[in-house]
């Protein structure tokens, strides 16, 4: 019920804040270990749909590669690409996850090699809890695009709740370069 409350006060300050219309993300995440190495080596892919809502057309992402699991945290080194329904963009991707102490930190790399552009992701965010369990996290997010001629950068808050069976809600509010504002949903499903 806490955590209902939580997304409906996240949607309603969406709606309420944002002059633009917000952005809905839904991410698949799936990962294996390998029976090698004490299982600190896997499998890992990512089927990312950026904005459901974008009216010239859906975009999809897809990357598959191996991860390397180590004390806190995570690393995933993968390939695949973006695709509409006019092309398809090779896409190289490196994601990594570390928990340090009550701090959750993310980082992410995508580079375009035939664009010579791409996109990094910093994230961390704090864990507020009722009872031992996590309610909800609060934190920042950051994203720097490279692109030749116009580079630009979002940055600003997050809160993410992690529902059950994988399943995690975020909002973030972020202010670009221009100064325009966008609201970006993430529905993340881990398998």
């Amino acid at each position: 019920m806490k955590r209902t409350l939580l997304i409906l006060i996240c949607l309603g300050f969406t709606v309420l804040a944002n002059a633009t219309p917000p952005q809905s993300r839904l991410a698949i995440h799936a990962g294996r270990q390998l029976p090698v190495l004490d299982s600190l080596v896997g499998l890992a892919g990512w089927a990312v749909v950026p904005n459901l809502l974008d009216k010239a057309g859906l975009k999809s992402l897809v990357v598959v590669g191996l991860s390397q699991r180590y004390q806190g945290g995570s690393v995933e080194f993968l390939v695949g690409g973006l695709f509409t329904q006019q092309e398809a963009r090779p896409l190289v991707n490196v994601r990594s996850w570390y928990n340090w102490r009550w701090l959750h930190n993310y980082g992410e790399l995508q580079w375009f090699p035939k664009q010579q552009s791409g996109l990094t992701t910093i994230w961390s965010d704090i864990p507020v809890r009722l009872n031992g369990n996590v309610l909800f996290k609060t934190g920042i997010e950051a994203n720097y695009y490279f692109n030749p001629g116009k580079d630009s950068y979002e940055l600003g808050p997050n809160l993410v709740v992690p529902l059950s069976g994988g399943v995690i809600f975020t909002v973030a509010h972020l202010k670009n370069n221009t100064g325009e504002w966008c609201t970006r949903i993430y529905t993340t499903i881990n398998f």
